[in-house]
């Protein structure tokens, strides 16, 4: 699957429910509770807070990931912006910087 592929699925799964009105500082609010319960999950994965069964850490971990980068694509879509060419343009960036 391409980025630009989900974002445009997203779009489209978010119009049919009416959730494509949510306003974008409501989907980034969203994005930044997703981030603490990674912030949780990888506790759990450095060994600071005892887990019960390493597998299931990494489940709720690869859930809550996929959940942020979620609002994240939404977000995206909210502001006009098309994350595949972001992500290119970032990738360009990266390599002249470093």
């Amino acid at each position: 699957m391409h980025i630009r592929e989900y974002q445009t699925w997203l779009y489209a799964y978010d119009q049919a429910r009416g959730w494509d009105k949510i306003a974008p500082s409501h989907s980034f609010m969203h994005l930044i509770e997703e981030v603490g319960e990674i912030a949780r999950e990888v506790e759990y994965v450095e060994g600071y807070r005892h887990a019960e069964d390493p597998a299931i850490v990494s489940a709720r971990l690869a859930e809550e990931l996929a959940d942020a980068a979620t609002f994240l694509f939404k977000l995206a879509y909210q502001c006009g912006v098309d994350l595949e060419d972001a992500l290119k343009a970032n990738m360009t960036k990266a390599e002249q910087r470093f």
